[in-house]
C-alpha cells in the first residue's frame, strides 16, 4: 500500500504561495492526491491553482518539413500536453505518440510542421488548472480531491495565485509515491 504524505505547509502573505514536490526515487511516481488551501482572509480576485509538471527531453529532432519529431523519452501520457522549445509552434501540444520514439507537433489539434531544423532540447509540460473561490474570510476551501499521476522522475511545483491580489493562509498538498 503506498505511503500518504502531505508535504511542507506554505504560508502565503503575498499574490502567490509556491508548493515543489522533489521527483520521486527511480521506478517511483508521485501521486497527488489533495490540494487543500487555507485563507485566513479573502482575497480580492478568486484564487486558482495550478498544478503543474514539466521535464526536458534532449536530443529530440525537429523539422520544418514534417509535423513527426524524433524522441527517445516521449510516453504514451505525454499525449496532450504543452511541448516549447527551440522549432515548436506557438501553442504546440503533443498529438499521436510512438513511446520511445517520436510525437506529432499538434497546434489547436492539427499536424503542425516545426518552425526550425536540429536537435533540440524540448520541454514537456502538462498543467491541471483548478478554481479556488474564496467568499468569506476565514473560510477554508473544501480539500480538492485528486488522482493525477505524474510521471517518473518528474518534480511538481503546485501554485496558489489571486491574480496580483494578497493571499494570507495556508497551502497544502498530499501525495503518494507509488510504483510504476
Amino acid at each position: 500500500m503506498p505511503a500518504s504524505n502531505l508535504a511542507p505547509e506554505v504560508e502565503a502573505t503575498a499574490a502567490s504561495a509556491v508548493v515543489t514536490l522533489a521527483a520521486p526515487p527511480a521506478g517511483k511516481a508521485l501521486l497527488i492526491t489533495e490540494l487543500i488551501a487555507d485563507l485566513s482572509a479573502t482575497p480580492t480576485a478568486a484564487c486558482t491553482l495550478t498544478v503543474s509538471d514539466a521535464r526536458t527531453d534532449a536530443g529530440c529532432t525537429v523539422a520544418t518539413t514534417t509535423s513527426l519529431v524524433l524522441d527517445a523519452a516521449i510516453v504514451a501520457s505525454d499525449a496532450g500536453r504543452s511541448v516549447t522549445g527551440t522549432g515548436m509552434p506557438a501553442n504546440a501540444t503533443v498529438g499521436q505518440v510512438i513511446p520511445g520514439v517520436s510525437f506529432v507537433i499538434f497546434v489547436a489539434g492539427v499536424a503542425t510542421v516545426g518552425t526550425a531544423s536540429a536537435a533540440e532540447t524540448l520541454t514537456i509540460v502538462a498543467n491541471f488548472l483548478f478554481r479556488v473561490d474564496i467568499t468569506v474570510a476565514g473560510e477554508t476551501a473544501p480539500p480538492l480531491g485528486l488522482g493525477v499521476e505524474v510521471p517518473p522522475a518528474t518534480a511538481v511545483v503546485c501554485t496558489l495565485t489571486s491574480g496580483g491580489a494578497a493571499i494570507v493562509g495556508r497551502l497544502n498538498v498530499g501525495y503518494e509515491i507509488v510504483s510504476v
